[in-house]
């Protein structure tokens, strides 16, 4: 026959802990830390939502200027028109003309990213 928990005066459980105690004592820690665990990442996803949701405003915010920007540079520069950043008369739409030293040839990283930006927002 079994000796009984000291701490808890229960036989052991065949197949089980040592004491029926000891286990509901063991599943009650590993409870609360698993309920940590939920808090913590609630506590995180809270936060990510705020986060995305100041991510989106900042996005939309992004979105109206250049959407106007858009609107207002085909009226104002020709040169857009041909596929190059306001101000820039590249003969290659974003390529740099020969008289322009070791630039000649080269992509223009302005017309690169005015471009970009012009093909991701609708006006």
């Amino acid at each position: 026959m079994s000796t009984p928990c000291e701490k808890h005066a229960l036989l052991p459980v065949v197949g089980q802990s040592p004491c029926a105690g000891c286990e509901i004592e063991r599943l009650r820690a590993e409870n609360a830390g698993l309920h940590a665990q939920v808090d913590t990442l609630a506590e995180r996803h809270a936060s990510s939502l705020c986060e995305i949701e100041a991510l989106r405003k900042d996005l939309m915010d992004w979105k109206e200027v250049v959407a106007a920007v858009k609107r207002e540079v085909p009226e104002r520069f020709t040169s857009y028109a041909r596929g190059n950043a306001p101000g820039h008369g590249h003969s290659i739409s974003g390529v740099w003309d020969d008289d322009n030293g070791a630039l000649a040839g080269k992509e223009c990283a302005w017309c690169k990213a005015w471009n970009s930006a012009m093909g991701k927002v609708d006006p």
